[in-house]
Formats: structure tokens, sequence, C-alpha cells
């Protein structure tokens, strides 16, 4: 684990269009609100392709207004039937999705 302007982060599974899980790096709070689990080792699946960008749902708060957070699996209802999440130990209302991006870059 490590730290990032004091935000947590590990390493998750996070499941591609193509159904190979790749390696990410998350906070814990993006982990939970996204629907990944638990941490993996480094290394136990490869590196998410550089220029790619994960699928991710934004949602809204009366009191803290828009986040976004990316969600882990294509399947999940998180992604077929957004409704809400929760992050930051409040509930935030889904308001839209957006596809994962592939961008070849060398």
């Amino acid at each position: 684990m490590s730290t990032l302007y004091g935000l947590s982060r590990n390493f998750y599974a996070y499941t591609s269009d193509d159904g190979t899980d790749y390696q990410v790096a998350l906070t814990v709070d993006d982990a939970a609100a996204g629907g990944f689990g638990s941490s993996v080792n480094p290394g136990v699946n490869p590196g998410f392709p550089r220029g790619w960008r994960m699928r991710i749902q934004y949602g809204t708060n009366a009191t803290y207004g828009r986040t976004k957070t990316p969600v882990k699996d294509p399947a999940s209802t998180q992604w077929t039937a957004p409704s809400s999440f929760s992050k930051h130990s409040q509930t935030f209302v889904a308001e839209g999705c957006i596809g994962e991006k592939r961008i070849n870059r060398s």
C-alpha cells in the first residue's frame, strides 16, 4: 500500500471489456465505490495498458456535488443498471457512465 496526498492506494484487478483482468492502482475509497473488492499483490495481473482509460460512473450528492469512480466489471449491476454508490462515507446518486477508452500509445 502506498500513500499519495494522504490517500491510501492499493492494487486491484480491473476486468476490461476484452475480459482480461489488469492491475490498477486505486484509492481505497474509489475501489470500494467501484466494486473492486479485496486488493491484490503487485504483479498478479498484467499492468493496465498505457493510453487506455477505465470505465467510470458519475454521481451527485446535494452536499458534495459531483464525483466519479471507476467500475470494476462490465457485467456488474453498478454498470448495467446504475442507481447509487457510496464514496467517502457519502451516498451519490448515479448520474451517468462513460465506457472504457482505448488509445494505442507507444
